[in-house]
């Protein structure tokens, strides 16, 4: 497979892909990372996070770069970046790449943005909470039925009513 054919397919994934050496200068990353990030290809390669991101950010993704040097394994990371619009969230998966002596070279990751994930989820929470609230202090009496479970949850003011 020539260079341009690996290009080609990293920059056709959604994800965001970077290969960095073990100095943390990024060799490699894919359209992705130009488009979210605002940068030209030519302004990243060569250059480490600590050259690209804020501090705090650069400072996490060299971290992890780092563990996965030392442990010489795939691990998965939750990392936060700002983009152009704001702070998003990643999974990332970062692995080692290795020289035909089996010595660590580079690292790369691929990072899936999972932002609106955790807004609903928060969102989620959020919404739990609140009509667990509205629940547990309702001046009437509720009893709530799960039909698939039978499960029978009843507020504080319905067990009053009983007592």
């Amino acid at each position: 497979m020539s260079d341009r054919e690996l290009q080609s397919i990293l920059d056709n994934s959604p994800a965001v892909i970077a290969v960095k050496d073990i100095g943390g200068r990024y060799l490699r990353i894919n359209l992705q990372f130009e488009e979210i990030f605002g940068l030209d290809r030519s302004k990243i390669l060569g250059r480490t996070d600590h050259e690209v991101f804020d501090k705090e950010c650069a400072d996490r993704f060299r971290a992890n770069d780092i563990r996965v040097i030392q442990t010489g394994r795939p691990i998965e990371f939750e990392e936060t970046a700002f983009h152009l619009d704001g702070l998003h969230d990643y999974i990332s998966i970062k692995f080692p790449l290795y020289d035909d002596a089996g010595v660590v070279y580079a690292t790369a990751g691929i990072s899936t943005d999972i932002t609106e994930r955790k807004r609903s989820e928060e969102k989620i929470r959020s919404n739990e909470q609140l009509f667990r609230t509205v629940f547990e202090n309702a001046q009437i009496g509720v009893s709530i039925l799960n039909i698939q479970t039978g499960e029978l949850v009843s507020n504080p003011a319905i067990q009053e009513m009983f007592d």
